[in-house]
């Protein structure tokens, strides 16, 4: 059965439409795991002196590190802090914007590189939805698997 015999057939039209509709919602489902994959934070290195020296001041136990260890020793690997850590800082006279203020945080991928995981992401699922097209073919009309 040939592309011209099957474009007659209802079942095949509709194929094609649930076909479209599916590449449409795996391309969607791609964007949105890319999405949240590049989307990461991370702390920026520069808030840790910063981070340190705030809290040197209210915790003298840290005096023999540096600003930048003591900022390493809280934030370091992109951690968040712990309800303990955050209500012993509140205990120690803090407040609720000094502490949330000690760090920045800027994002994990630069914009190009966040393109380049969206392209990476479009070509996988567009080769793979290519090469389930050329199955079906090759399965109902006998087609050549690769065709130019």
């Amino acid at each position: 059965m040939n592309r011209e015999v099957m474009q007659n057939k209802v079942w095949y039209r509709a194929i094609k439409v649930i076909f479209v509709g599916v590449f449409l919602l795996v391309q969607a489902f791609g964007f949105f795991l890319t999405y949240t994959y590049t989307n990461e934070k991370m702390v920026d290195p520069t808030s840790f002196e910063h981070a340190g020296s705030v809290i040197k001041e209210k915790f003298p136990e840290y005096s023999d590190l540096s600003n930048e260890a003591v900022g390493q020793k809280l934030f370091g690997n992109n951690k968040v802090l712990t309800q303990e850590q955050f209500q012993s800082m509140k205990d120690r006279g803090l407040t609720f914007d000094q502490i949330v203020n000690l760090v920045k945080y800027t994002q994990k991928y630069s914009i190009l590189e966040k393109i380049g995981f969206y392209v990476l992401s479009f070509v996988v699922v567009a080769i793979i939805f290519y090469l389930i097209s050329r199955i079906f073919f090759y399965v109902l009309s006998g087609e050549k698997f690769f065709s130019l």
